[in-house]
């Protein structure tokens, strides 16, 4: 019973992940305002795939999938190995993206010096 539960919460932290690559995914196309049959020729995919993406069925995509996915749309994916913090009974895997915060910020910024000028 314990394993099923470790099992079950390890399934739910790589959908989790899967969903952080899928957003960062669809916010760098929803940037660019393409239609889902231009967006579809950026990625390698068909339509309905990026349909599905858009809906969140992520089961039919792997993170190596959606790696691919961010390298086609111009984006680097670093992975990093480090110890885990000794407070943590195991380790984890987390999804991070740089970019996502910077864009924020940028347009944050930007919005306070067209206030300004």
């Amino acid at each position: 019973m314990r394993f099923e539960h470790a099992l079950n919460k390890a399934d739910l932290r790589d959908g989790a992940n899967k969903a952080e690559l899928a957003r960062q995914i669809l916010y760098i196309i929803a940037r660019r305002r393409p239609t889902q049959a231009r967006a579809a020729e950026l990625l390698g995919i068909d339509q309905p795939k990026v349909s599905a993406l858009t809906r969140g069925k992520l089961s039919g995509f792997s993170m190596e999938r959606l790696f691919h996915f961010l390298n086609a749309l111009g984006r680097d994916v670093q992975i990093t190995i480090k110890p885990k913090p000794q407070s943590w009974q195991q380790a984890h895997l987390k999804v991070t993206a740089a970019c996502f915060f910077w864009w924020r910020f940028w347009g944050f910024l930007r919005n306070i010096f067209y206030v300004l000028a």
